[in-house]
């Protein structure tokens, strides 16, 4: 059973970036979060190289990516984060 980013939060501090290779998680682990990669670096559309991510099952990370070309969003399987910060909870909004 997926864990609610509720629980992640009691592991991990908010707003604090953390290397996957020190901590991994697993497609069971299924959240969205911060994630960070050079790859995602683009100077026009995404300079500091963050998008917001998850553990898809078999088929590894998902995010999206702006595609210029196209004025729209794409779902990008091929890269991974190196890094990630978990999204902070809104309970208190």
């Amino acid at each position: 059973m997926a864990k609610s980013n509720e629980f992640y939060l009691k592991q991990f501090k908010s707003g604090v970036w953390y290397d996957l290779n020190k901590y991994p998680l697993h497609q069971e682990d299924f959240l969205k979060l911060i994630g960070y990669s050079r790859d995602w670096i683009d100077p026009d559309f995404n300079p500091d190289g963050t998008r917001e991510c998850f553990i898809n099952g078999d088929l590894g990370w998902t995010s999206a990516r702006y595609v210029d070309y196209q004025d729209c969003y794409i779902e990008d399987c091929e890269t991974s984060p190196t890094h990630f910060m978990i999204i902070p909870s809104t309970n208190n909004l």
